[in-house]
């Protein structure tokens, strides 16, 4: 009997990996995949944008980021990607010293994940945006912000390097820029569906 068991146990744990691999590949089947865009740093890997009925994930696997320095990984919305394409700062409404603040932009953007980078330089960061769906001509950008070491001495000023773009281009101070340099940009990855 305790053969029979341990057989139907067995058994049973099979099956049931099987269908988690048969489903994990089934939901990857509508991933788009992306070598990482470099910007202002030297970064490399793969990214990739998963859409679904629940909503949208992404994830960076990157390489050549500096040792204890603090990234964030923002996820970009823009629902009509050709309307972008000729002039990207237009499309956000700003431009490189903070732009037209009232201008309603063409996008949609928030914080995906962030980190603090190990010391060989790679690590896989990834995130989820429930609900979200994706209209046809939209595009998904994955930006990586870059906000230099990670500050040790003062506890806000490190929440805004972890939680904030720290980008004059999207706002001041609210959006945590309290002076300059600021952040910036890693990485940027751009995918159309």
């Amino acid at each position: 009997m305790n053969k029979i068991g341990r057989f139907m146990v067995g058994s049973s744990l099979l099956i049931a990996s099987a269908t988690v691999l048969c489903s994990f590949t089934d939901a990857q089947a509508g991933c788009q995949k992306q070598p990482i865009g470099s910007a202002q740093e030297a970064v490399t890997g793969k990214a990739f944008v998963c859409p679904g009925p629940g909503g949208v994930s992404a994830r960076l696997e990157a390489s050549g980021l500096t040792p204890g320095n603090a990234y964030t990984l923002w996820f970009i919305y823009v629902p009509d990607g050709a309307a972008c394409a000729a002039d990207e700062a237009t499309c956000f409404g700003a431009n490189g010293t903070g732009g037209d603040q009232s201008a309603v932009p063409s996008e949609a953007f928030g914080r995906l994940s962030d980190l603090v980078a190990p010391k060989n330089g790679k690590a896989t960061v990834s995130g989820d945006v429930p609900g979200l769906q994706l209209s046809k001509g939209s595009q998904v950008w994955l930006l990586m912000n870059a906000h230099g070491a990670l500050n040790t001495s003062d506890n806000l000023a490190r929440a805004r390097q972890l939680l904030t773009p720290e980008d004059p281009s999207v706002g001041a101070p609210n959006l945590g820029v309290l002076s300059l340099p600021a952040s910036d940009h890693a990485a940027l990855t751009i995918f159309s569906f």
